[in-house]
């Protein structure tokens, strides 16, 4: 799979990556001076030639891995429209589709996925 990285500017970000164990593997985000760009997320057989463009790769141990990219954005309707634009760049596909373009998916158009109701505004439990 592809992971586009796009850039975040000064903004806080991390894709954290883990296993079918649950274990976190790898390390792309900020904290670990990860680069804007295009990195190859693979599992621990694969064998394969890495594409001009990609950034870098990112061995999984298992066959089953999960991807959930987390980005800072400040609760104000200002920010959440200043930061939706590199949002929309943040897609996962296969490496047949790869190209060496980014990418968009227009994430403010997702379904809302309704929680339970509570009780009296109170925890859900």
């Amino acid at each position: 799979m592809i992971a586009q990285v796009p850039d975040f500017g000064d903004r806080f970000w991390v894709y954290a990556l883990y296993d079918a164990r649950t274990d976190q593997f790898g390390e792309l985000g900020k904290p670990y001076g990860s680069k804007p760009g295009f990195y190859l997320l693979v599992g621990p057989k694969w064998q394969g030639d890495v594409p001009d463009g990609v950034t870098g790769v990112i061995r999984a141990p298992t066959s089953l891995a999960n991807a959930i990219p987390r980005i800072f954005q400040d609760d104000t309707d200002e920010d959440r429209a200043a930061v939706q634009k590199v949002v929309d760049q943040v897609v996962f596909y296969p490496l047949a589709e790869f190209d060496g373009t980014m990418k968009t998916q227009d994430w403010s158009q997702a379904p809302t996925i309704p929680g339970p109701a509570s009780s009296g505004g109170g925890e859900t439990k």
